[in-house]
């Protein structure tokens, strides 16, 4: 069964350190612009972090969203990493 991508898309903005970086098609499948569906998240991220040393440190799981707006702060990279990276965190 082939899955149909010409129904909705919608782009994204990716924005940081005042640079904007376009993202995306992300497509929408049935539901509508702004529509939560239990279960379906509209994406899903995983982050990678690079300290001011260079290195840099992967998340150990992808996590769900139905709001193309995404403020990453403490939460999210707790949530990402199961703890906040830093000397001696795995990579």
């Amino acid at each position: 069964m082939r899955e149909s991508h010409d129904t909705q898309t919608k782009t994204a903005v990716m924005s940081s350190d005042g640079k904007d970086f376009p993202l995306g098609p992300l497509y929408l499948g049935a539901r509508q612009p702004g529509e939560s569906v239990p279960g379906d998240p509209l994406f899903e991220y995983l982050l990678t972090l690079t300290m001011k040393d260079g290195s840099t440190y992967r998340a150990t799981r992808w996590i769900p969203s139905d709001d193309l707006r995404l403020a990453i702060g403490k939460h999210q990279l707790e949530e990402a990493f199961g703890s906040l990276p830093g000397p001696g965190a795995p990579r």
